[in-house]
């Protein structure tokens, strides 16, 4: 009825606002803070195994990357939260 769009249509819009208004450099950042995003949604299978600790390690990594480019980035909340799984999965051990 287009007065509640669905889910299509919302990527539609943001994909033609996006194209319109977001310089490329705008859409790699975005893109990276998704992926951070998307990995604080990961739920490990052994939340204290060693691989789960590298993952940890590896996103830390990454946010530190990105604040040292893009030093306006508010990271904060991504790297606390991986900061406490990373010392949750290693206080176990």
């Amino acid at each position: 009825d287009l007065v509640h769009p669905n889910k299509q249509m919302i990527e539609y819009i943001w994909e033609k606002f996006s194209g319109s208004w977001l310089d490329e450099q705008t859409k790699q950042i975005m893109k990276s803070i998704g992926k951070l995003a998307n990995a604080r949604k990961h739920r490990p299978f052994d939340p204290v195994s060693e691989q789960y600790r590298e993952f940890c390690r590896n996103q830390l990594t990454e946010i530190l990357r990105l604040g040292k480019q893009h030093p306006f980035l508010d990271l904060g909340t991504l790297e606390d939260y991986f900061h406490k799984a990373l010392k949750k999965a290693m206080d176990v051990n």
